[in-house]
């Protein structure tokens, strides 16, 4: 049944004219990469075929959409304000029917909660107004993306009172930790019989990463509890903030090193304005429909994605990026070629004017050629060229495609 066919490596080589069609054959049952390429191994050949197998399955919609969620990246922890008071996370809890908002001070861990009535702007800035006359006006105030932090009165607010308001990545409580860490600790001071009590405990016992009370670096002296003690300790002493941003990086940077062994966290690629991408949040089911990336947002790894529903802001973790088939690759590599060769004529002559030159391109070509060039100038661009470090273009050898 072999004869006439031409094998390699124990695989019938396939002409181009069957390669698409030998490509759908490969990719049925919708497997992955790897599961393609050991399907394909035993029973076809033809050069490149690795490279076509990754990309019809990049490019393949079923198989985009039901991809698996993307794993963690590494841990980027806060980094400790200069002063207390000076940064503050706050959230809402919800608690037996009751609505209560949370504050808590990023450097000395300091807890303030208070119930609201109603969940309001309007309750929430009033609340606020009164935390702040107590403790002064902190220089950033780290949110979630709420009706009550996102409305119009509440940027007003920050506004008139001079304090920078920063929002979380949507549906990423990751990227708000300290102000989900407060709303934790307020539930289980809430679920005693005497809240009042339980927070003042809180407030009163050093915390490990910063070696002092929330009260002590807030008021500079140890407030007076249930607890006996000398009354010298309660007097009023300076705490070291040198050693408290020590101890506090040195918590950190074990809390980084338990995170990335448990989890075994990667980095994933940087976006580019204009990339193609699917969102998918831990609601979702599925990646969505293709979105278009327009550009990095304030907040770290966070993206802004143009969709049908209009601009969106999600972290990296919750974005896919669509992979591009070989024709737009092929097509950026011309770009490039044509614009670096544009840039070294404009440096040669800067008063000469430039027009753009014209391509006479073919769908199936691979040589790029400018207007009036010699044969000895002729740029040979593979659609697989790279670029070195350096910046050289590396162009790899034509090879015999059967």
């Amino acid at each position: 049944m072999t004869e006439g066919l031409l094998v390699y490596n124990d695989g019938i080589v396939i002409p181009n004219a069957l390669q698409s069609k030998m490509l759908e054959v490969i990719h049925h049952g919708h497997q992955g990469i790897t599961k393609c390429n050991e399907r394909a191994k035993e029973a076809v050949w033809w050069f490149g075929i690795g490279r076509d197998i990754k990309s019809i399955v990049g490019r393949c919609e079923e198989c985009q959409m039901k991809k698996a969620a993307q794993r963690r990246e590494p841990l980027i922890s806060s980094p400790l304000p200069e002063r207390p008071w000076d940064r503050i996370g706050i959230d809402l809890l919800d608690f037996k029917g009751k609505t209560f908002l949370v504050a808590m001070d990023y450097y000395s861990r300091y807890l303030e909660v208070m119930e609201l009535s109603r969940p309001t702007s309007f309750l929430v800035i009033a609340k606020l107004k009164s935390i702040f006359a107590r403790w002064g006006i902190p220089l950033e105030v780290v949110s979630d993306n709420g009706p009550q932090f996102s409305s119009e009165s509440f940027s007003n607010f920050a506004q008139s009172y001079g304090f920078k308001h920063t929002t979380s990545s949507p549906y990423y409580p990751q990227s708000n930790g300290l102000a989900e860490s407060a709303v934790k600790i307020a539930k289980r001071i809430l679920r005693q019989q005497d809240p009042c009590l339980a927070i003042m405990v809180y407030r009163s016992t050093p915390v490990e990463s910063i070696g002092h009370s929330p009260s002590e670096v807030m008021m500079n002296r140890r407030i007076r509890t249930t607890l006996p003690s000398l009354s010298k300790n309660n007097e009023t002493r300076m705490y070291d903030a040198k050693k408290v941003q020590e101890k506090h990086k040195a918590s950190q940077q074990k809390n980084e090193f338990y995170y990335n062994r448990r989890y075994s966290p990667s980095s994933l690629p940087i976006l580019k304005k204009g990339d193609r991408a699917r969102i998918r949040t831990e609601k979702d089911h599925a990646w969505g429909k293709q979105a278009i990336v327009v550009g990095a947002a304030k907040t770290p790894r966070s993206y802004d994605i143009q969709t049908e529903n209009g601009v969106v802001r999600r972290n990296r973790k919750h974005i896919q990026r669509v992979p591009r088939d070989e024709r737009e690759k092929r097509q950026e590599i011309k770009d490039e070629v044509l614009r670096n060769n544009v840039i070294e004529n404009d440096n040669c002559n800067p008063d000469r004017e430039i027009s753009s030159p014209q391509f006479n391109y073919e769908e199936n070509s691979s040589i790029i050629e400018t207007p009036n060039e010699s044969a000895q100038n002729r740029v040979a661009v593979r659609h697989d060229g790279t670029r070195t470090r350096s910046g050289r273009l590396s162009i790899p050898p034509d090879r015999l495609n059967l």
